[in-house]
């Protein structure tokens, strides 16, 4: 199974790249969602919807950080800890201590940046071994830190 998550998650293959193309598709619908909905009232659906954005990105983040080589250093990367963040945001009305959904708008609200990064950090994973210019944005020289 690992060696399927790499194949994913790094790999050459038309699958490899399709999945972090739909990955891609997944940041910014999320991001479209996060945003639209801190205009909206704050019902059950939406609730739901947070939950399972946020049990997707668990999942997202758990698979990178096993087949990782330093956990550490995708702990510690910007997306690493934007996931964090809107993993927490997202997951702790499901605590039940209170937390109300718009603080957790505001904190997906106040990370839109970081989450805009995660998304470029997808593109520039989408495009292994493929030809990249001689010298990359700033943005995507950063996030190949």
């Amino acid at each position: 199974m690992k060696e399927r998550l790499i194949e994913l998650y790094e790999g050459e293959t038309p699958r490899g790249v399709r999945f972090r193309y739909a990955l891609l598709i997944f940041d910014i619908t999320t991001i479209l969602f996060l945003v639209g909905s801190s205009f909206t009232h704050h019902g059950l659906a939406v609730e739901i919807a947070d939950a399972v954005i946020g049990l997707a990105i668990v999942a997202d983040f758990t698979a990178r950080l096993w087949i990782s080589r330093n956990r550490l250093g995708e702990l510690l990367h910007p997306a690493g800890v934007a996931d964090l963040v809107v993993i927490a945001s997202l997951l702790a009305p499901l605590a039940g201590e209170g937390w109300p959904s718009c603080v957790s708008r505001a904190c997906c609200g106040c990370f839109g940046p970081i989450g805009y990064f995660r998304a470029c950090d997808r593109i520039s994973r989408s495009f292994v071994g493929m030809n990249r210019p001689s010298s990359p944005s700033p943005i995507l020289q950063f996030s190949s830190l």
